[in-house]
């Protein structure tokens, strides 16, 4: 049995439910797509998957499609963020 993933992607140019309901219809469905949840305030979409089945370059471009571009998500997987106040 495989464990689903997370994957969390910036959109920028999410602006509008309507773009909310073109992400969830292009991406639901995508093999090894589990579910799809758009956070329009945050400019965030958020799958889970099947890491053995779900291609992430073909959702991507299947966004860019649709006019949405994926940005990377800053300081994501760059480890811990660092301790500034001195403590």
């Amino acid at each position: 049995m495989v464990n689903s993933h997370e994957v969390t992607w910036t959109v920028p140019s999410i602006s509008c439910s309507h773009c909310v309901n073109t992400i969830n219809q292009t991406l639901t469905g995508v093999e090894g797509v589990e579910s799809v949840n758009v956070d329009m305030a945050a400019r965030l979409v958020r799958l889970t998957y099947n890491p053995e089945t779900f291609q992430m370059e073909e959702a991507k471009d299947l966004l860019a499609e649709e006019g949405y571009a994926v940005a990377p998500l800053p300081f994501a997987g760059r480890g811990k963020p660092l301790n500034l106040s001195g403590n």
